[in-house]
């Protein structure tokens, strides 16, 4: 199961040199956005989402579209579709991304065009598909199964282009899902979870939603009034709190739905158009 023994892809494109690296992230550091204040580094992205399952029931929450940092791109998160007839293609979260039909690969995009590749009487495989580039890539376990005695797991997926600078995603078969808005208002785990232990803020897990489950996965450009009083409730608590912490530097992270309808060029620039 890749849920136990996560695989990965990496790809290595070309890419221009970041310049001087090593930049010293302190725990109370916290990335977000604003150009005023681009020392923090971007954002992360943040999106909430209308998931409809094969069941007919739906789930709606709040999805880490992309972490920030000091990357000159956000690393993106999305899905990744592979087929019988060799077909693979990512589909990662943009700009122009609204539904996903993942079973069938159709993909519905801002302007309503619907992009479908040939996979008819193939059979899919999609995962969820999480960029972990510059973090600790998991340990890719293997193990002894009893009733055939041969061992089970498998090596990392590598998918390589012209080498000057690796991009790494792990592929998972379920997507952390977010039903209500955690405190902190961040999603990003290490983030979230660094930030609620230092205030000593107790926080929620995400709903593993397996992908074979899903029917169609829309990203929200126009939220409730439910949805959009609980990230303001929760970004005022955070704020509250933090400015009790002199020296404490940080920036919120920026909504899908907030940039989609009038994405500045510095939200276009995060979204690298990359060439798989």
């Amino acid at each position: 199961m890749i849920t136990n023994t996560p695989a990965m892809i990496r790809f290595q494109f070309p890419r221009r040199p970041m310049g001087i690296a090593g930049v010293l992230i302190l725990l109370f550091l916290l990335i977000a956005r604003t150009e005023a204040t681009a020392d923090l580094g971007r954002p992360d992205l943040q999106a909430l989402c209308r998931i409809e399952l094969k069941d007919n029931t739906v789930v709606e929450g709040a999805v880490l579209a992309a972490r920030g940092g000091y990357r000159q791109h956000w690393e993106v998160n999305g899905f990744y579709i592979t087929a019988d007839n060799n077909f693979k293609r990512p589909e990662l979260f943009d700009l122009d991304f609204r539904t996903l039909e993942p079973w069938l690969g159709r993909k519905t995009n801002a302007d309503g065009n619907v992009s479908t590749p040939n996979i008819a009487g193939s059979h899919p495989k999609v995962y969820y598909l999480e960029d972990i580039t510059g973090r600790s890539q998991p340990r890719i376990e293997k193990r002894i199964d009893e009733s055939t005695g041969k061992e089970q797991g498998s090596p990392a997926i590598i998918l390589s282009r012209t080498i000057t600078h690796a991009f790494v995603y792990r592929l998972q078969e379920a997507i952390p899902v977010y039903t209500e808005i955690p405190d902190p208002v961040y999603l990003d785990r290490e983030t979230r979870d660094s930030l609620s232990e230092s205030l000593q803020w107790k926080t929620i897990e995400p709903r593993m939603i397996p992908v074979t489950d899903i029917r169609k996965f829309d990203l929200v450009t126009k939220p409730s009034p439910t949805w959009l009083e609980a990230i303001e409730k929760k970004t005022i608590r955070l704020e509250k709190e933090i400015a009790k912490h002199e020296g404490w530097e940080y920036q919120l992270p920026v909504w899908f739905h907030e940039i989609a309808g009038n994405p500045s060029e510095y939200d276009r620039e995060g979204f690298k158009p990359w060439d798989f």
